[in-house]
């Protein structure tokens, strides 16, 4: 009996590069997962006891919203991850949230994977 052919499968960093370069699945993300995302990291950023003049490192910030809510408590957050187009959709979603002083505060950046 021979073996089946393996079907290949992406490795996780292909799986999560190929889905957040989809504009598509950008798009809907926060539609779909927005409010939960958000409701968890509140709960994360109090168990942390993450207040004003913290500074945070959002590794692998995904959506941004690790870094978007603690920007709003007045933390210095940085959010990084690799997709360029998952930032800048990232951004669009923090500005509508975000005051102009709290956008300053922000930093969002795009970085390769093996660096985090």
């Amino acid at each position: 009996m021979t073996k089946p052919t393996p079907i290949p499968t992406p490795t996780f960093r292909d799986f999560e590069y190929a889905g957040w370069s989809n504009q598509s699945i950008c798009e809907t993300y926060d539609h779909h997962f927005g409010a939960v995302a958000r409701q968890s990291i509140e709960a994360l950023l109090d168990a942390a006891a993450v207040s004003k003049g913290t500074r945070i490192l959002d590794v692998c910030t995904g959506a941004g919203y690790g870094a978007g809510l603690a920007a709003e408590r007045g933390v210095l957050a940085t959010g990084i991850d690799f997709p360029q187009l998952k930032l800048n959709w990232r951004e669009r979603i923090i500005q509508r949230r975000l005051s102009r002083k709290e956008m300053e505060r922000l930093s969002l950046f795009r970085a390769k994977l093996s660096t985090a």
